[in-house]
């Protein structure tokens, strides 16, 4: 009796702790982001796992081909800390708005052979980049659009290897994570190219990645202002900069949680808006699944 009442107790607080998330799954998901469209019957969308070297290991990896046999612009997904999510969820989503999404896991992590290091992982992206440029045709890729996803340490992952190869991506999704010390480059008006910041407004972490103490007032962070050009607060939702200049920004602040990323359709939905907006190529939504 005393077990089964401490689990509902635990059960109680997790809940009361995380309204963000609670809020989040109560929100039914836009059928583009759960239901295939325009399939071809002849190239259907698919996933198929595959092996990218990355100086001498072998990196395990999935590759989600969007419908169709033309060249897709292509998602490079990185995820966070080896241990606990890799936010496959979303690969699903924007492969069904016309993309295809390359998704690897880091050297010496979930069977990827190697040594895991912020370093190697640097490095594996910029295999992964090199992979999508071998393999275009057999894969559908279109390498003149890839575009960059990084969740929490991810995203410091992506950042520095934007920094490294800042011709290799059109468009960026930094999704709990941020520009600036302690683990990255700072950001500017102009780096890194056509950013959307997705920054729930219950995630845990706000005082390391934005130096405010809670999520909820990250517009007022001083680095991020930085980003988007202003001394006021960063406005939700509206586009700073401009897409055609690869300047462009955009706030977006979920009400989930840092790990609720992975799983509130809602956090998916915002970046996956932001790549229609800033790539090429993507299947159109049905009227009846528009994003509201």
């Amino acid at each position: 009796m005393f077990k089964l009442t401490l689990r509902f107790l635990l059960l109680a607080v997790l809940v009361g702790s995380t309204p963000g998330l609670t809020k989040a799954q109560m929100v039914a998901a836009p059928k583009y982001l759960t239901t295939d469209f325009g399939q071809d019957a002849k190239a259907p969308g698919s996933c198929e796992e595959l092996t990218i070297p990355s100086h001498g290991s072998r990196l395990a990896a999935f590759m989600y081909t969007a419908p169709g046999p033309q060249p897709h612009p292509t998602l490079i997904l990185l995820h966070g800390f080896p241990g606990n999510e890799r936010n496959l969820d979303i690969a699903q989503s924007v492969r069904r708005a016309g993309w295809n999404v390359l998704y690897f896991n880091y050297r010496g992590s979930w069977g990827s052979e190697g040594d895991f290091s912020f370093a190697n992982c640097v490095e594996d992206v910029a295999s992964a980049v090199a992979f999508c440029k071998q393999q275009a045709q057999t894969l559908h890729i279109d390498t003149a659009r890839l575009a960059l996803f990084g969740h929490s340490m991810g995203g410091w992952t992506v950042l520095a290897a934007a920094a490294a190869m800042p011709a290799a991506y059109s468009s960026m999704v930094l999704e709990g994570s941020s520009t600036g010390a302690p683990f990255a480059q700072d950001g500017s008006t102009i780096w890194p190219r056509n950013l959307a910041i997705v920054f729930s407004r219950y995630d845990e972490f706000s005082k390391l990645m934005w130096g405010v103490a809670r999520a909820q007032d990250v517009s007022t962070s001083s680095k991020l202002q930085s980003v988007f050009g202003t001394n006021a607060p960063v406005a939700e939702g509206r586009l700073y900069g401009a897409i055609a200049k690869g300047t462009a920004r955009k706030l977006y602040q979920p009400s989930t949680t840092h790990p609720g990323d992975h799983v509130s359709t809602v956090a998916i939905g915002l970046a996956t808006e932001w790549f229609a907006a800033t790539l090429i190529g993507g299947t159109a939504r049905p009227a009846c699944c528009a994003a509201t």
